[in-house]
């Protein structure tokens, strides 16, 4: 089970230029690194354009993985899109490139 301890400090990042001419950010997160906290705010999307995130809910005290999500798979979204709280932690479970996108972008 991955430690909810870890911080989502701001990791090493790139950018990339969308053929609009916007930019995205292409992040590495380390191994149980944290992308986002359930019941955070969220303004972002991301893509895992290489390693593995898993998905984790707390519910009744206890931490449940819900998914895991791998290459080309887009997550974060409804939160960017609908303005809500995130509804679940999501964790880097192995080195990973994530591609973060804006809600300015969406």
């Amino acid at each position: 089970m991955p430690d909810f301890g870890h911080g989502t400090e701001n990791p090493p990042e790139t950018n990339i230029r969308t053929k609009s001419g916007e930019l995205l950010a292409r992040v590495l997160y380390e191994k149980d690194k944290v992308i986002f906290r359930e019941g955070q705010d969220g303004t972002d999307a991301f893509v895992v354009e290489s390693g593995r995130i898993g998905v984790f809910k707390t519910t009744g005290g206890k931490t449940v993985k819900l998914a895991v999500i791998e290459k080309g798979a887009i997550f974060g979204e409804m939160a960017a899109i609908t303005g809500e709280r995130r509804s679940a932690t999501t964790i880097a479970l192995e080195p990973s490139v994530i591609v973060r996108i804006s809600k300015t972008t969406i």
